[in-house]
């Protein structure tokens, strides 16, 4: 993995070891503990994002399973595993005295992820 800073901007490349061929993702990858997919949190004002994107090796290239939107333009997000078919996220809001939103991420037995809580 390798930060690759821009005008206003930054990425992650990663290079996938069998091939070297070369990926882009918008946010630090979070591994789950069977190393079989990871996800990224890509939060900025400036270029706008607001994302959650849940990846897995897939043969020589990388499959986006799931990208959930982020309160990211109110809000500064992380997220973590709390299981390999579970993450948590929560947001901070950027005013103090607002409340911030909470929820998880589940991905379901016809493997789909579905956001749950509010």
């Amino acid at each position: 993995m390798i930060r690759t800073p821009a005008h206003e901007d930054f990425s992650y490349t990663l290079v996938m070891m069998r091939t070297g061929r070369l990926f882009t993702v918008y946010g630090a990858p979070v591994w789950a503990s069977d190393k079989s997919r990871f996800l990224t949190v890509a939060c900025s004002l400036l270029p706008p994002r607001g994302s959650l994107v849940i990846h897995a090796p897939s043969g020589d290239g990388l499959a986006m399973e799931a990208e959930i939107a982020l309160p990211c333009e109110t809000e500064s997000c992380s997220a973590r595993w709390d299981h390999q078919s579970w993450i948590s996220v929560a947001c901070t809001p950027r005013d103090a005295g607002k409340k911030g939103t909470e929820f998880v991420v589940i991905r379901g037995s016809d493997g789909s992820w579905k956001r749950f809580g509010r």
